[in-house]
């Protein structure tokens, strides 16, 4: 059940703006990763991200991102821009999908 998932909520600024626009961010449990429908939908691969976290932050700051997984064991964040529903998940013991 999606609702009962853990999320992070992250606060980013927009430059030409003095607002702050909320973006929350749902992260399924560890053992999952996200496999787009279109192999184009694939925005980068980031590696020697430390975290979930800074893999969600990576995706707040590139505003074509709606999903991004994080394999801890090689620290790397993929960036996609499609929607978690948009593709499927496949088994990955040391993945975690972060999704809006």
């Amino acid at each position: 059940v999606l609702n009962m998932l853990p999320y992070l909520l992250l606060f980013a600024t927009v430059l030409s703006s003095p607002l702050v626009d909320e973006v929350q961010f749902k992260l399924l449990p560890l053992g999952s990763q996200f496999v787009p429908s279109d192999p184009g939908m694939v925005l980068t691969n980031i590696s020697v991200s430390k975290n979930p976290l800074h893999c969600a932050i990576a995706c707040v700051n590139d505003i074509r991102c709606l999903t991004a997984n994080f394999d801890q064991s090689i620290q790397q964040c993929s960036l996609f821009s499609s929607w978690l529903f948009e593709g499927s998940t496949s088994l990955s013991p040391t993945s975690q999908i972060i999704f809006i």
